[in-house]
């Protein structure tokens, strides 16, 4: 997979895509997936990406996870705030 796929996935909103992508063999792609899903406010988003935050072999990945799933969160949390 190259980066042009993840822009274009981000750009379409292909979040099945970009969760196929965070099991990608190269580190830099996965990182990127896990940044693109930053922008999404889904609850199998979060938990992919707090999964990968854990589990991948790559800190650049880790923390690419990390920053991406408190963003995630963060989304989650305002929509909740607005349907109240």
């Amino acid at each position: 997979m190259k980066v042009v796929d993840i822009d274009s996935m981000k750009a379409a909103r292909d979040t099945d895509g970009l969760l196929a992508a965070l099991c990608d063999e190269e580190e830099y792609i996965r990182a990127k997936a896990a940044e693109a899903l930053a922008d999404f406010s889904d609850q199998i988003v979060a938990e992919a990406l707090e999964k990968l935050k854990f589990e991948d072999p790559s800190t650049q990945v880790k923390e690419s996870a990390s920053r991406a799933h408190a963003m995630v969160i963060q989304r989650i949390e305002e929509k909740k705030e607005k349907m109240i």
